[in-house]
């Protein structure tokens, strides 16, 4: 099954600095689909994919809260 509209979704994130250091990681779920529940860029970056996909994002500052 892949990630539509509508889909609930269940994500294992990490996050770290731009230097690499570990800053906060776990697991979060949400309904994919334009609902503002996750940040644009991830949500653009799961649309389409399939369970197990992975991959590794670069926010801004600006991706993930706006200007």
């Amino acid at each position: 099954m892949n990630i539509t509209k509508d889909a609930a979704v269940t994500i294992s994130y990490k996050v770290t600095s731009p230097q690499g250091k570990p800053l906060d990681h776990g697991d979060m779920a949400y309904l994919h689909g334009g609902y503002e529940n996750i940040f644009p860029k991830v949500e653009a970056a799961l649309d389409g994919q399939a369970v197990g996909f992975s991959t590794t994002l670069q926010l801004s500052v600006e991706d993930a809260f706006g200007p």
